[in-house]
């Protein structure tokens, strides 16, 4: 598909499609535009660079927006998100994942795993601010973060 060479090569089996919305789509939710910087007056708005969507500055914030880890995926480097104050449950610990095309903006991937692991970059954390619960994402998605890098880990010796 037009958006293989985007995509890091050694996830290029698991990512199945990717969702792009058209430019007018919104989202993310009203509530939340504005804390995370993203509002703008109306859809016919110039949208200027401090509008997008920035993983470093946004990664943490729609982790806890969506109560579920985020993975941005780029082949400049990817890196997950999770919760801060919510640990895993059953219902919504699966990630989403957000792929960085064309260098201009973030589309939704559909990631499928090996026997239902799914490969997940390597968190950035911030334990100061993670709560006792949440500080349980890592060990509950230690497969996961074991398969990516081993993944990454075959590429680089290949």
């Amino acid at each position: 598909p037009y958006y293989a060479p985007q995509i890091p090569s050694f996830l290029r089996k698991f990512i199945k499609t990717v969702f792009d919305p058209c430019p007018t789509v919104i989202v993310v939710s009203v509530a939340w535009q504005e804390r995370l910087g993203l509002k703008v007056e109306s859809l016919k708005s110039k949208i200027t660079i401090k509008n997008w969507l920035n993983k470093l500055s946004h990664g943490h914030m729609l982790a806890n927006l969506y109560q579920r880890p985020i993975s941005f995926l780029s082949d400049k480097g990817s890196t997950s998100f999770f919760p801060l104050r919510i640990g895993p449950n059953s219902e919504n610990s699966e990630p989403i994942y957000l792929l960085f095309i064309d260098g201009t903006h973030w589309v939704l991937a559909h990631v499928e795993g090996i026997n239902g692991v799914k490969p997940i970059p390597p968190p950035f954390l911030a334990p100061k601010h993670t709560s006792r619960s949440a500080k349980q994402w890592v060990d509950h998605l230690k497969k996961g973060l074991d398969l990516y890098q081993a993944m990454a880990a075959a590429e680089e010796t290949a």
